[in-house]
């Protein structure tokens, strides 16, 4: 039974690959080409012979003993003759022809070092990118979501006291080591530039992590739903940043909340930042909020947020 299966694979082998005895060599082909191209070096040599003949020149050529060239000298055949010549014009340009040999091994080692160089720096590019796409993949990453305005938060004329609740959550795969919370605010009406005053408070939340100025570890999936921060208003400057309302002469404030949180990851010393601006507008002066009221706050439609 083995037998006749075997036979059956044959045949179908058979139709499917007419030369069958070839299949898994794959020097057979390489063979064929080298036989080939040995065959068409003697077509076009014998071409060459009759050409030559046909044209006239000699089919012999003299070639002399060089310690007695008026008494020795032979006749042979072309080729040998031609191979004789070649050999006598390769001696009369030795030095040149080993400088110009010298310049192209030069030429093709610089070639090659270029490329043993330009591999390096491809393989070394490929190994820094995956050993950044691992660490991306693995590393802390601190979100700040649900940012609320809560007691006992006042703003008067003569100062402002402002106190911030928001959700902090660790969804990388590592901790997030020297965690530090900030919190500022950026008056439309205020000297200062947006640009700024966003650079400012960047540029100081790094620096505090950079400086080792240290805060609590949070874990993979850790959540810090109850994160707060306050800070407070001098009355200058809430003085200067007041608006009137022309239909009822409501006295205002529009400013931007800055809320940032830095940290570590392990393996890495560069301070890492999530950084949020929200817009708060037409904040009456006289606000002051009780226990267990909070206004929400959503994020700047237009400022631009980091995450790194």
């Amino acid at each position: 039974m083995s037998l006749n299966v075997a036979e059956f694979q044959f045949r179908r082998t058979s139709r499917e690959h007419a030369d069958v005895f070839a299949m898994g060599d794959p020097g057979t082909a390489r063979r064929r080409r080298h036989i080939l191209l040995l065959g068409l070096l003697i077509v076009v040599f014998a071409a060459w012979i009759q050409w030559w003949a046909s044209s006239g020149f000699p089919l012999e050529g003299r070639i002399c003993d060089g310690a007695e060239p008026q008494n020795n000298c032979d006749s042979y055949n072309v080729v040998l003759y031609s191979a004789w010549r070649l050999a006598k014009i390769l001696e009369q340009w030795g030095v040149l022809i080993s400088a110009l040999a010298t310049l192209a091994i030069a030429g093709l080692a610089w070639s090659l070092w270029q490329s043993s160089e330009k591999s390096w720096l491809a393989a070394r590019h490929s190994a820094a990118m995956a050993g950044h796409a691992l660490v991306a993949g693995r590393r802390a990453w601190l979100s700040i979501d649900n940012l609320k305005i809560i007691h006992p938060t006042e703003i008067t004329e003569a100062g402002a006291r402002i106190r911030v609740s928001f959700t902090l959550k660790n969804f990388g795969q590592t901790p997030a080591i020297g965690v530090w919370l900030n919190a500022a605010h950026w008056f439309y009406s205020g000297p200062e530039t947006y640009v700024s005053a966003s650079e400012k408070f960047i540029a100081g939340m790094r620096n505090v992590v950079a400086a080792g100025i240290f805060g609590p570890i949070m874990f993979p999936n850790e959540v810090a739903d109850t994160a707060r921060y306050t800070w407070f208003i001098d009355a200058e400057t809430v003085k200067k940043s007041i608006r009137i309302r022309e239909t009822d002469g409501q006295k205002l404030l529009d400013f931007t909340l800055f809320v940032g949180v830095s940290y570590k990851i392990d393996g890495d010393e560069t301070p890492h930042l999530t950084f949020i601006p929200y817009d708060w507008f037409d904040i009456p002066v006289g606000l002051k909020l009780s226990e267990g009221q909070a206004i929400g706050v959503s994020p700047a439609a237009f400022s631009p947020a980091i995450a790194d």
